[in-house]
This record gives C-alpha cells, structure tokens and sequence, in this order.
C-alpha cells in the first residue's frame, strides 16, 4: 500500500505540475484576441501633405496612441501605431498609388498575429505569422522578459529592451533580445526550450 500512495503521489504531482504549465502557456496573449480590420482602405494623402515635416508625420490620435507616418512617392507609405499600454505595434503599409498593401502586428518589427497582404487590385491574402514560432512563442517570450524586469507589460513600457528579432534558419528557432540596462548585452534564446543559450556582450565605441 505504501508503494501505490507514493506512486499515486508521484502521479498527481506530474498531472498538477502539466496543468499548471499548461495555464501558463495561455495565460498572457499579447493581442488579447485583437483583431485586424480586413476591409480595403487607402491612405489620406491630404491629412498627410498637411501637416507633414519633410517626408514624415506624427501626431496622436483621439485614443491617445502615437502614429507615426513616413511616405516616399517612389516606395509608398509606411505608417505605425503605437497604442497606449501597449507593447505591440500596428503597421500599415501603402503602395504608391495610396492603396493599402499590408496591415498587421509586430513586436519591435518582429510580425505577429494575422497580417493582411494586399495586391495592387486589392485581393486579400491573411497570414498566420504565429505558425512561423515554436512552443516558446512571444506571449511566453513577454512574460520572461517582464518577470526578469526588462519590460513593464501592465504599462507597454519596453524599458531595458531596445530590439527583438526572430531566426528561423534550417528549423532552429531563435529569439535575439537586445538588452540595455547599463549593460548592452544579446540574450539569445531557444524558441522552443526558451532556456537562454548564451548572452553576448555588446561593446559600443565612441
């Protein structure tokens, strides 16, 4: 009897440890289920040509989020959105005919959620820029990084962290972030484990 309760012990702890991994890995969702307007659009030249200092515009919306605008006649427009509280960005990128081309979601210019891409007749093409990550994806990336105090997620502060980018070369999944907290410094991390691989110190010269 002995040995079956430490058996069924071993066996309830394995079962509440999983569970609570699990509810961890969906706890936090960076979007919180936000959702891109699909609808064709274009952009406002003349709001733009307006006010516009040299080739670019800034200015704070209604909501209190910060938009931020450079066009080029040549390459089109590209606009961002920096929501209040947020620590995501929403981009829209125009052709140069003022046509919507893309709108979707990043994380310091890393793409997330589902991105809209548009041709120059306006068909739409929605992309799942999720499936692109391995199990540690950038909700469990955000809260590594808020719980090690680099980012601040209640207030979408990015504090300490100054860049994000994601490799995914010959299947080996890769977060790279960019650290300055006195210290520059590259935390490269599994994008499966999400153990830290190694952390490179960065030297700047003056």
């Amino acid at each position: 009897m002995k040995a079956l309760h430490k058996y069924g012990f071993l066996i309830l702890l394995t079962i509440t440890l999983a569970d609570c991994a699990s509810h961890k890995k969906t706890m936090y969702n960076i979007l919180n289920d936000l959702k891109q307007n699909n609808n064709n659009e274009k952009f406002d030249i003349d709001l733009f040509n307006n006010n516009r200092n040299d080739n670019s515009y800034i200015y704070t919306s209604e909501n209190g989020s910060v938009i931020e605008i450079v066009g080029d006649k040549n390459i089109g427009v590209n606009e961002l959105q920096y929501p209040v509280n947020k620590l995501y960005t929403i981009q829209k990128i125009f052709y140069p005919n003022l046509n919507i081309k893309y709108k979707g979601f990043n994380l310091k210019g890393v793409k997330i959620g589902k991105g809209d891409y548009y041709d120059e007749y306006g068909n739409i093409t929605v992309k799942n820029e999720d499936e692109k990550f391995g199990k540690f994806d950038y909700n469990q990336l955000i809260l590594f990084l808020d719980k090690k105090g680099y980012v601040d997620i209640q207030k979408g502060n990015w504090k300490n962290v100054v860049d994000i980018e994601f490799d995914n070369d010959n299947d080996k999944k890769l977060w790279k972030v960019y650290i300055n907290d006195g210290i520059p410094r590259q935390l490269v991390i599994d994008g499966n484990s999400g153990k830290i691989i190694r952390t490179n110190r960065i030297y700047v010269y003056e």
